[in-house]
Parts: C-alpha cells; structure tokens; sequence
C-alpha cells in the first residue's frame, strides 16, 4: 500500500506541472517567426504510447476539469496531436483492416475447403458396379409364334436387371411361318413373277378376315395410332357341297347373313331339319373371338381351358358334342365334315369338341372382314424386337452340352443351299415351329415328353383367263366362290383328297399394251394334283371347243405345307411350355388345344413369361 501511494502522488504531481506548464504558454505571446525547427513540448516525451487513442481520452477528460472552456478547445485541436478528425478515422481504420481480415480469413478458409474436397474425389475409389448379367436366347421359328417370344422377352426386359441378346431362326427365306408362300427362288411367290403384281398374301390363304378373326394378334401390333387396322364388312358369300357328281347343298357365309325365307334355307331345312341353326348353338358355345383379350396370365394349357371355361369341350370328342346338340347324321357327313375337313386337314370323327367348334367359327367368318396385311404386320413386330433375325437357317441339332466350363444348348443350323454347318451356344432355347421338336430333337436325348402330331397339306393357286364353268360340277347357274368336297369313296373319284377349290381374286395383268382381266383359284388337297385335276376342269369361255376350255389355265404354283395342322384328338393331359430345367421351351403345348394365330401369338407370350420369370430368380 505504501508504494502504491507515493507512486499515486508522483502521477499527480506530474499531471499539475503539465496543466501549470500548458496554462503559461497559453498565456505568453506566440513566437516569433523561425526557420529552426521548434523543439517538443517537455511532455511530448513523456506521452508513453502516442497516437493510443485511449489515452488521448483520458487526458483530455481530465484537462476537462481542471481548465475553462476555451482551454477544452485549445486541447481538443493540437495540444496532443490528437485531433477529433484523427480519432473518428482511426476508429474508421480499425473496422476497415478488421473486415479486410475477416474476409482474407474466409478466403483462406474457402482454399483450403475447396482444395480439401479436390483431393477427396481426386484419391476417391467407388466400389464397381456389378455388371449387368445377359442371356443369350435361341428362338426357332418365325411365325407367329416365335414373332409373339421375340416380342414379349424385349418388352419385359424393359423392367428387369438383365440383358437379353435374342436370336430368331428360320427355315424358310423370309418370315410368317406357315401363311408365307416362298417361290424357287425364295422370294414371295407373285404371279407371273411380274414385280407389277401383288404377291400371294397370307389373306389369300387363309381369306380375307385373316386380322379381323384374330384381335389377340391385331391389338398387340396396334402399339402406336398410325399401326391401327382399319377392317371392312364384306358381303356374304355362297359355298356349295359336292360330291362327286352334283352339288348337294349349298349355304351362305357368315350364316348371320342368311336371308330368311330364300330357297336356299328352305332348302337346307327340307334336307337337315334343326341340325341347321342347332349348328351354330356349339359355335356360340365357345366363341374365342373376345374371350382371348384380358385373359390372365397362364402357366399351363390346363389353366388356359378352365379361365375361358372350357375345358370341358377340349376333353370330349366331336362325336359326343355333335350327339349332344342333336346334329342328324346327313348334315354331319354333308356339311360339318367338308367344313372341318378344310380348316383342319382332319376327319370330323378325329378331333374334340372344342375343335369343332373352333373350325365352324373360323369357316364361317374366314370372307366376313377385309383389312390388314398380316405379313407385313408381323415383319414390323419383329423388328421392334431388336432380335437378330436368320432366315434360310435350318436348325438339325439341339443338345446341351458343357463349353468352357459352363452348360450351354449348342444348337446346329445349316445355312441356305451350302450345307455349310453352324454352330450356336445359347442360354436358352424355344421350339417356336410346329414340327421342330421332331426335327430339331430327334437326334439327341432329352426329357421324355410328349408331343403333338402334324398333319402336312398341299396348296395350290393357279390363273385362268376365264371362271370355271359351273357344268363342271352340275350346276348350270353361276359357279359358287368356294367348293367343298364330300369325301365318299365310292363318288368322289379325281376329286379324291380334294378339300376345297375357292375364288380367290382378280389378277389385272398388262399383254400387249392391253389390261387383262383373270382370276385366281386356290385349292386345298392331300396330295399334288394339279396336272390330274386342274388341266381337266372346264373353263367357259364363249365360243370356245372344249380342247380350248381346257387349256384356260395361265399360272399355277404349288407348295407342301409341313405340319401345316396339328393332330388335335381328345386328350386327358396336355404337354408343358417347359421341356428341360435347364432352359428348353417350346409353344407346342398350346397347339394340343387348337391352331390359331391367335392362339400361337399367346403360346408365345405365356412361354416369354415364364422365362422372364426363371431368369429374375
């Protein structure tokens, strides 16, 4: 405490000789005018921090107490060398190097963040992805189908975590299957090899409402609106009934568009009774048409029959539905049996119930609807299934086999005309060809599984420069479009194995500057007859002899359709879309039920969904 008081005592001595020695000069003159510069107040050296603002606080707050206002002034503006001004700036310095620091601060902070982050995702090592897996699939036949796998295993890719490479091989030199017609050259057979002509159409096979009978088919190639098929109602159409001598019958097509009351109908009800219209009743029972569209999916034939209710049907034969509606036995051999026999290549008595039904329906619609290219239409499905496509491909072998320490199908295919042998490894394999598994499969082993038989027909078209003449099957009005033959052995004779000779179109041809008007014929049969038959039908031509009448014909063309129509007789079990665990497919199951376009396009689907199925597990 002592020490502390005399240094107290010091201060204030100072501080009154500093006011005493500020109060004289204040008083004094001022002096004289000197180059020599003035030496320091005393106390100037004994300020201790000069320019410390806070100090200059201090000593003019207490030179405030100890002298008069004008002294204050005097203080304010030189005494010290602490003016206002230079206090208001030193304050103003002080917030100025204080926000420059600050942001050279936050700069600095800025590099090193931005730096840091560089040398983060510069060293930064991601785990890789895993690849995506890819299945090479093998896809025999181009019908439809094998069009329906190719297209619905690309369209359920889409949602999957799996690549599909997709293969489509065909026998034959272009696509359509069994309703594509191909010449010796392979191309599409069109008459008179004229580029002029329209070529031989699936619709000039199968008739007109080929599309229009089959919407399951249709609806699937409408994907964008510029793909929508426009149809057209045709007028109806007579079909006659011959067997060998007369035509025994006749009747219109579709029956809806029977006129009531004409002689025809009077005429079929005085030969057949209610066998007539009772006929249509098993039609009606088992109309597919719609029934097709928003079926849920299906894993077996079995679940196919009990969704559309009609398994039933499927088991029972022909014999016991026609007995069961009360069918007369003259209008079964008369008029079902040419019928069926043209749609099916099959006696009536072969087939089952559902069958027949099927074969009555597309018989009597086959003229009803034009619109449409079929051909075409499926080409244009194909090729949004970016499938690699190889025509003129004829697969001979299937085995599974290990390559390079993995099991693989090899499949064998022999190309065009060179018989120069390929060989293919596949993931999986779908028999998409009626008839493929015998001549794909036959040469090695595989699971037992049954499959269904074929039955192979001739189709024949040729030209004439005149419609045949009516005489030629005893009648003496206009001919009708479509011929039926009833197969009795001890009648029929030349027309033995003849199913149907029908009209098919006009053939507009130019010859010597000049358009000809001709007419094109098809004809269905066992066997090749066009040399037996075709040269010894009569052709009206007025004022023509009869050598002449016979040489009417200008164009033919003829082709064998293998396994044109599956065997379909009643059975208790069905064969499986799967053949083998390991990656076997095939559509055939479905052709145990029936033969459709229709029905091939949804064997196609059902076998690309239970693959799809296998691949996600």
């Amino acid at each position: 405490m002592p020490r502390r008081g005399r240094r107290d005592r010091s201060q204030r001595q100072r501080n009154r000789e500093m006011l005493a020695g500020l109060s004289d000069r204040e008083q004094s003159p001022p002096p004289a005018y000197t180059t020599k510069e003035s030496a320091p107040p005393p106390y100037a050296k004994r300020q201790p921090h000069e320019g410390t603002p806070l100090l200059a606080s201090t000593a003019a707050s207490s030179y405030s107490h100890a002298s008069s206002s004008h002294t204050q002034a005097s203080f304010g503006q030189g005494a010290t060398g602490y003016p206002k001004q230079s206090l208001q700036s030193g304050l103003s310095t002080r917030g100025l190097i204080g926000d420059v620091c600050a942001l050279a601060l936050a700069c600095l902070a800025l590099v090193v963040v931005v730096q840091g982050l560089i040398y983060s995702v510069s060293t930064y090592n991601p785990t890789p992805a895993a690849p995506v897996p890819t299945y090479s699939v093998a896809i025999i036949g181009a019908g439809p189908a094998g069009v329906s796998a190719a297209y619905h295993l690309r369209a359920f890719e889409v949602s999957e975590k799996f690549k599909l490479n997709i293969t489509v091989l065909e026998s034959a030199p272009s696509i359509g299957g069994r309703l594509a017609l191909i010449d010796s050259r392979g191309e599409r057979a069109i008459p008179y090899d004229d580029p002029a002509q329209d070529p031989i159409s699936a619709e000039d096979i199968a008739g007109p409402a080929l599309m229009w009978d089959n919407p399951l088919f249709t609806k699937a190639s409408e994907k964008f609106p510029w793909d929508k098929v426009d149809f057209d109602e045709l007028p109806s159409s007579e079909v006659g009934y011959y067997d060998g001598k007369h035509l025994v019958s006749r009747s219109t097509r579709p029956y809806d568009k029977t006129p009531t009351w004409s002689w025809a109908w009077f005429h079929q009800v005085f030969q057949y009774g209610a066998s007539v219209w009772k006929t249509q009743e098993i039609v009606r029972e088992v109309d597919l048409r719609q029934k097709l569209r928003g079926l849920p999916t299906i894993r077996t034939v079995h679940e196919l029959l009990s969704s559309l209710g009609i398994d039933r049907k499927a088991h029972e034969s022909s014999t016991e539905t026609l007995h069961n509606h009360d069918i007369s036995q003259l209008y079964r051999d008369e008029v079902v049996a040419p019928r069926v026999q043209r749609v099916l290549g099959q006696r009536l008595d072969d087939i089952t119930g559902l069958a027949l039904s099927m074969a009555l329906a597309k018989e009597d619609r086959v003229n009803s609807h034009t619109g449409g290219d079929f051909l075409e239409t499926l080409e244009r499905i194909l090729r949004r299934a970016d499938a690699t496509v190889l025509t003129s491909s004829t697969v001979t072998g299937i085995k599974y086999e290990e390559l390079n320490e993995k099991s693989a199908w090899l499949v064998e295919s022999v190309h065009g005309t060179s018989n120069l042998t390929q060989y293919g490894a596949f993931d999986h394999v779908i028999l998409a060809a009626p008839g493929a598994e015998k001549n794909a499969l036959h040469r090695y082993d595989t699971n037992a599984f049954e499959l269904p038989g074929h039955r192979s027909v001739h189709v024949e078209f040729f030209i004439s420069s005149t419609r045949i003449d009516p005489l030629a099957f005893g009648e003496s009005d206009a001919l009708h479009d479509q011929i039926l033959f009833i197969q009795k052995l001890d009648q029929i004779g030349l027309f033995q194995g003849v199913h149907e000779i029908a009209y098919v179109r006009e053939i507009v041809r130019r010859h010597d500057g000049v358009d000809i008007v001709e007419h094109l014929y098809r004809c269905v049969s066992d066997h090749y007859v066009t040399d037996l038959l075709l040269h010894s039908l009569p052709f009206a031509k007025d004022g023509a002899s009869s050598e002449e009448k016979a040489q009417g014909i200008t164009w033919t063309y003829q082709t064998r359709i293998e396994s044109a129509y599956p065997l379909l007789y009643p059975k208790t079990s069905f064969p499986p879309f799967r053949l083998s665990e390991d990656g076997l497919w095939a559509t055939s199951a479905m052709y145990a039920v029936g033969s459709t376009v229709d029905f091939s396009w949804l064997a196609g689907k059902t076998v690309a969904e239970q693959m799809i199925s296998t691949l996600r597990k």
